[in-house]
């Protein structure tokens, strides 16, 4: 009975020691896979953060671009970009309690181009995830503002809103109330006037070989003046005008309503100059801020430099001159010859004539909205584009930094075009002998509407974008009359009337010129047309800051290239 009981006993003991070991092993199982979970899930959120993370680095670089445009030197931009990216991106992003992410910029594997390679790593407490992601830029080659222009070149013209001194004249000065008054007619012959108030003339004067110095000047009557200096400390007033012979004389301004000639005489005006009336300089030195001219301008032998703009409303004639100003608006006729014109600024004209051996060099934009003729040895030069209403004969050499468009027929002689940017012949063209050739950094456009066009410069053309022609008859087999070479780094587009898009590069299209593709060829015969041939000239004109490149990249948007985990 004794052995029965404890047998029981050594069961009981056993089957508790089994459940004990069992309840060990199942709890300790339990707390592995709790912790195995937790780990797991700590994991997964590190990895959640990363992935946050490479969000992060994509919305900021779409947000940058919003900011920023991203247009232009793309070289510039996306080193910007980067700099960007590690001024703000160097701190750990917090998410939430021992949650956060950072970012490094892979500078190791930056080949300095579009793809942008980022080392992201998520930290969830005590687990770290890390990504390498690499975003790519995307970007287009775009003509700039090329297609906008062309479609528009023939209503691009100056914005005059933007200039009030187009449409706001200086306050012309009254009669100071105080001063000292000559009320009679002067008549100063070897006089030393000095005096320290307004010096008012009510009536006529003759001034000979005197000197005078005073506040204001205000003279109601006709001025004769020779060999004499005057110094004003204000303005000057010529009611009248008058004439200046052999004379020194300075003032913070000059308004006249009457005629006024200056000859063999130096005139520094620190202010504006308007004169209602016609202006003559005879060898004469003039120097002023701005210059507004009512009635024409002659001038002969004289330099003439002025700060700001000039504005003059009916036109004027230059011979022998050295002029420099701000930008410069021309009414009516202008005429120049023997003459050096630097415009910092835009010109515009309604009818521009350069005459033998002139240069006129324009640092904007230029606007002619009627004819413009040049003769021998003359230099036509603009920096920003050219407008030409009208049409052009030309004699002489004819340089555009950006974009050229002549309304109207363009004829050259004996002279060179060279562009940054395209040429529009909007009314077709004709160049005959020109001496110089034509260079042309962007596209070539005829538009045949206007009847066939000639080509027969002694040396060959070269366009670096494409050759169009627009409006092309489909029953013409005859392109246009080519003397020499036409050599074109992209390709001919032909525009048949009523059609929108083109034919490419169809060799077959005409009987002349003959067109071929270039395929390492070391002779071409006369009269042919060359596209996809490597030019290698870069448009380089003097005085221009910068040629603007016929094609410019341009960053379109960002998209994740791919992520790698670690």
């Amino acid at each position: 009975m004794q052995n029965e009981r404890g047998s029981a006993l050594i069961i009981v003991l056993l089957s508790l020691t089994i459940l004990v070991t069992l309840g060990t092993v199942l709890l300790a199982q339990t707390i592995s896979t709790a912790k195995q979970r937790e780990q797991t899930s700590s994991t997964y959120e590190a990895t959640y953060l990363a992935e946050y993370g490479v969000k992060y680095v994509e919305e900021y670089i779409e947000s940058y671009m919003e900011k920023n445009e991203p247009t232009g030197d793309v070289e510039t931009f996306v080193l910007n970009l980067v700099h960007s990216l590690k001024q703000e991106l160097t701190q750990p992003i917090q998410i939430g309690e021992e949650k956060t992410f950072t970012i490094q910029f892979d500078d190791g594997n930056y080949d300095g181009g579009l793809e942008l390679p980022f080392v992201i790593t998520g930290t969830d407490e005590r687990k770290e995830k890390t990504l390498e992601a690499t975003f790519q830029l995307q970007s287009a080659s775009i003509g700039g503002d090329e297609l906008d222009w062309l479609e528009d070149a023939s209503d691009y013209w100056l914005d005059e809103s933007e200039y009030p001194w187009l449409t706001e004249r200086e306050t012309y000065p009254s009669m100071p109330l105080t001063g000292v008054t000559e009320s009679q007619y002067v008549n100063w012959k070897k006089e030393n006037v000095d005096i320290h108030d307004n010096l008012i003339f009510k009536n006529g004067s003759k001034i000979q070989n005197s000197s005078i110095k005073a506040n204001e000047f205000y003279s109601q009557g006709w001025v004769d003046s020779s060999q004499s200096t005057y110094q004003f400390d204000d303005v000057s007033t010529l009611q009248n005008g008058g004439t200046f012979s052999h004379d020194t004389f300075s003032s913070k301004g000059l308004f006249t309503k009457n005629s006024l000639t200056l000859t063999q005489s130096s005139f520094s005006i620190n202010g504006p100059t308007e004169a209602y009336n016609w202006v003559k300089f005879d060898h004469t030195d003039f120097s002023s801020t701005s210059f507004y001219a009512e009635n024409w301008i002659d001038g002969k032998n004289a330099t003439l430099t002025f700060s700001d703009y000039v504005y003059l409303q009916n036109g004027g004639t230059l011979k022998n001159t050295e002029f420099s100003s701000g930008d410069l608006y021309a009414k009516n006729s202008f005429e120049i010859e023997n003459t050096k014109m630097d415009i910092d600024g835009f010109g515009h004209f309604h009818y521009l004539e350069l005459g033998q051996n002139t240069e006129m060099n324009i640092n904007g934009h230029l606007f002619v909205q009627g004819q413009l003729n040049t003769h021998n040895n003359s230099e036509l030069k603009a920096c920003g584009n050219a407008t030409l209403k009208s049409g052009t004969n030309s004699y002489g050499d004819f340089q555009v930094g950006q974009h050229l468009y002549v309304h109207n027929r363009l004829g050259l002689k004996n002279g060179s075009i060279i562009t940054g940017g395209s040429l529009y012949a909007n009314g077709g063209m004709d160049i005959q002998n020109g001496s110089g050739g034509m260079t042309i950094g962007g596209d070539l456009i005829i538009n045949q509407k206007a009847g066939s066009s000639t080509i027969n410069t002694s040396k060959d053309v070269v366009v670096l974008g494409d050759l169009v022609l627009l409006n092309v008859n489909k029953r013409s087999s005859y392109m246009f009359s080519l003397k020499n070479q036409i050599f074109v780094t992209g390709d001919i587009l032909i525009y048949y009337e009523g059609e929108a898009n083109p034919v490419v590069n169809d060799e077959f299209a005409f009987h002349t010129p003959d067109v071929v593709e270039y395929q390492n060829q070391k002779k071409f015969s006369k009269g042919t047309i060359v596209y996809h041939y490597p030019n290698e000239e870069t448009i380089e004109i003097d005085g221009c800051e910068s040629i603007p490149s016929d094609s410019n990249e341009k960053i379109l948007g960002v998209e994740l290239d791919h992520v790698e985990y670690e």
